[in-house]
């Protein structure tokens, strides 16, 4: 329904990434350089991970298996500079 929408929001700078499950990828988190498979641990890219710690992928697969889960988790930064 709108075709654009993944690739915009995961352009914009204040996103780090977003998660969604697609029907032949599985789980999935997609940055603006990259994508994760979270399923096989595979990375196309720049791994939109790389700066979230060494168990992001673990946690977000988890995240994705609860009942009530997102279709579209959206993760932002954090930036020390711009908090008050």
């Amino acid at each position: 329904m709108f075709p654009e929408l993944i690739p915009d929001l995961v352009q914009h700078e204040g996103i780090g990434f977003i998660l969604m499950e697609s029907d032949q990828y599985g789980p999935s988190a997609i940055g603006n350089s990259g994508v994760h498979y979270l399923k096989d641990d595979k990375i196309e890219g720049k791994d939109p991970l790389a700066d979230f710690g060494k168990n992001a992928a673990k946690h977000l697969l988890r995240s994705n298996s609860f009942k009530h889960a997102p279709d579209i988790l959206v993760n932002s930064f954090f930036d020390e500079k711009t908090t008050k």
